[in-house]
């Protein structure tokens, strides 16, 4: 679905820019290297508050993020069914969640290492809109993580269908070690 090749590279650039971390849009920047690099339709990042109740959306890639940004968009860390709280439910989880809009079906995925351990149907659902990402046709949440504490998620929203290997969905989640020692 995407160059592998490129998440290598795309890792040393996310952990060269932490040097910019203090910069005002500095979220956006970040997001938009990683859409960039590996074709994304969006990402967006959201950050646990300080009393880990929410995942407060931080920044994102292109128009959407800006306004998920000005909105103050955060997702309550619960396991629901509704959209607005699938980054607050891989939170909870503490797993991959990937959506497929075009076949109505919620994945979740157990990584260990480089390995899935466990991949499951967490949910059917309904279609679902937004005015912000109106061709999204599947997301993708991955736990950003310090140790066994979940201080952050990454969303990542495709334009076409989400048919990911079990390899680049591994791949995918090697992304979020560098982010959350940003983070850190």
């Amino acid at each position: 679905m995407f160059d592998l090749e490129k998440v290598d590279s795309l890792v040393n650039r996310l952990v060269a820019l932490k040097q910019d971390l203090g910069k005002e849009n500095y979220w956006n920047e970040v997001t938009e290297t990683i859409a960039q690099t590996l074709g994304f339709y969006f990402v967006g990042i959201y950050l646990s508050d300080s009393i880990n109740e929410y995942m407060v959306f931080k920044g994102g890639s292109g128009e959407a993020g800006k306004t998920f940004l000005k909105i103050g968009y955060k997702c309550k860390i619960i396991k629901g069914k509704h959209q607005s709280w699938h980054a607050g439910t891989a939170a909870y989880l503490q797993e991959i969640q990937l959506i497929n809009w075009t076949k109505g079906k919620i994945f979740g995925y157990e990584i260990v290492g480089a390995e899935i351990i466990n991949k499951k149907l967490l949910d059917e659902i309904g279609m679902f809109w937004s005015p912000q990402l109106p061709l999204s046709q599947g997301e993708l949440f991955i736990p950003l993580r310090v140790g066994k504490k979940i201080i952050g998620i990454l969303e990542i929203n495709l334009d076409i269908e989400p048919e990911f290997t079990g390899e680049e969905i591994v791949r995918l989640g090697s992304l979020a070690h560098p982010i959350a020692s940003i983070i850190e």
